[in-house]
């Protein structure tokens, strides 16, 4: 993370934006959590706002096609059509 680059997701702190001073024409960066972060942090952040969490442990599994070129060729249903 930057230093004055908000992570916004907005269900939970929304006003970061405005804290950070975007507005509307006016330009700014906001780091953009991917997907899995997102959901957790939804179930995480009444927790911490409700107790304090200091740590969360995650692994994340992504599929296959995001890193297609470090896995092995599996064969898709259009390339067995073609192979029959």
């Amino acid at each position: 993370m930057t230093e004055g680059v908000p992570l916004v997701i907005p269900e939970i702190n929304a006003e970061a934006v405005k804290a950070a001073g975007i507005t509307a024409g006016k330009g700014g960066i906001i780091a953009n959590p991917n997907c899995s972060t997102i959901i957790m942090l939804m179930a995480v952040a009444p927790l911490h706002r409700a107790a304090g969490v200091k740590r969360v442990v995650v692994c994340s599994l992504n599929v296959r096609t995001a890193y297609r070129k470090y896995c092995i060729k599996i064969p898709s249903s259009a390339d067995a059509a073609k192979a029959s």
